[in-house]
């Protein structure tokens, strides 16, 4: 048997997620030659039932605790006998051509680190997630607080025009990192780095490892010819799900911070976040979009409408839009569907629309925020 591809996927107390995902995967008729590894962390619900009674040829790794997302990858990758290892998250569904489109891909350029697909929120294809930023010292204060940044509109710039392209392209563009929900590499390739960095228990294990390639001077892609859908946020809604405490959102950027900038980048961003959150308590700092509408159930949101054109729309729970959602449209609205806000489990939100083809330079053609009420 010539494996192609080694899909690893890492299970904790998510098995109805896992089944679909399963599902998807085994429904690929096309895909290259592979070999499934789901590596689990001491799941409490029914998935080792599951795997065992559904989906026996589904190599299985069961751990007697919770290992953390890099560990048990890891494990999946040293069990891996594919040319190619492909980590995926549980709560994934794999369209139609997804594993072949990557793989071709990788075929055919050698010198490619790593590629990922286009990601969506839902099957209907609603928003789409915008690619991996390496963080910096300056895009971590950016992002963790509200503090003044020399350069800041340059930073912003800059971070706009790497992901500008997402929303329309059609081939291939290089980014500079993909998430860890979906990522293609080598494997010997990723050996060779180490694998993931097991200090990232959960979380900036991928933003780590994209760094990790661009010290090596390789490039990684997004392969939009590949689709996914990344349930965001489903996971932590389950019954079944992992508390809150495994997460280490908190911690990790500042391990990142000390690991790829040195231990006095990491004092100096912790001194930022305590003097802006002081800053915050003594001024009596309030943000700068007030009273914004309560929404609640579906919601559209509509724009001026230019005759013949296309429309780019971003969606993002941080005013400065360094994370967002996009897609082009051809029409002046979206309709954000209930389910989907509910899941992604923000209150705040922040829009745009731009006219297509964009120009950072130009005026929006409208934004706007709004609470969201569960």
């Amino acid at each position: 048997m010539n494996i192609q591809i080694s899909i690893i996927i890492v299970n904790y107390n998510t098995a109805h997620l896992l089944d679909d995902c399963l599902e998807s995967l085994l429904s690929n008729k096309n895909k290259p030659e592979c070999e499934i590894i789901v590596v689990d962390n001491n799941s409490q619900d029914n998935t080792l039932d599951l795997l065992q009674k559904k989906y026996p040829s589904v190599i299985t790794i069961y751990n007697n605790y919770n290992a953390g997302f890099s560990k048990a990858n890891n494990q999946g990758i040293h069990a891996a006998r594919g040319k190619y290892v492909f980590l995926l998250n549980p709560d994934t569904i794999v369209l139609p051509e997804a594993l072949s489109s990557l793989h071709s891909f990788m075929e055919n350029n050698p010198q490619c680190g790593a590629c990922g697909p286009r990601t969506w929120l839902d099957i209907n294809k609603t928003l789409e997630v915008c690619p991996l930023k390496i963080l910096t010292p300056d895009r971590a204060t950016i992002l963790f607080t509200e503090l003044p940044v020399p350069g800041k509109n340059k930073v912003l710039r800059d971070v706009w025009n790497h992901d500008a392209s997402a929303w329309t392209a059609t081939s291939p563009y290089p980014v500079e990192g993909i998430g860890g929900a979906a990522i293609l590499m080598r494997k010997d390739r990723l050996l060779q780095i180490g694998g993931l960095d097991e200090s990232f228990f959960m979380g900036y294990e991928d933003t780590d490892l994209c760094a990790s390639l661009a010290q090596q001077d390789l490039q990684v892609y997004v392969v939009p010819q590949s689709e996914i859908v990344h349930l965001f946020g489903q996971a932590k809604i389950l019954p079944e799900a992992p508390s809150n405490s495994v997460y280490s959102w908190n911690a990790a950027p500042l391990f990142f911070i000390k690991k790829h900038y040195g231990n006095s980048a990491g004092h100096k961003l912790k001194f930022l976040k305590a003097l802006d959150k002081t800053r915050q308590v003594f001024s009596g700092l309030t943000h700068k979009h007030q009273n914004p509408p309560i929404m609640e159930n579906n919601v559209t949101l509509e724009w001026p409408s230019i005759p013949n054109s296309r429309y780019i729309f971003e969606l993002s729970n941080d005013y400065n839009y360094f994370d967002k959602f996009g897609k082009a449209l051809l029409e002046s609205r979206i309709c954000l569907p209930k389910d989907l806000l509910l899941r992604l489990n923000h209150i705040n939100w922040f829009w745009r629309a731009w006219l297509y083809p964009v120009n950072p330079d130009a005026p929006t053609l409208a934004s706007g925020s709004f609470v969201y009420k569960k």
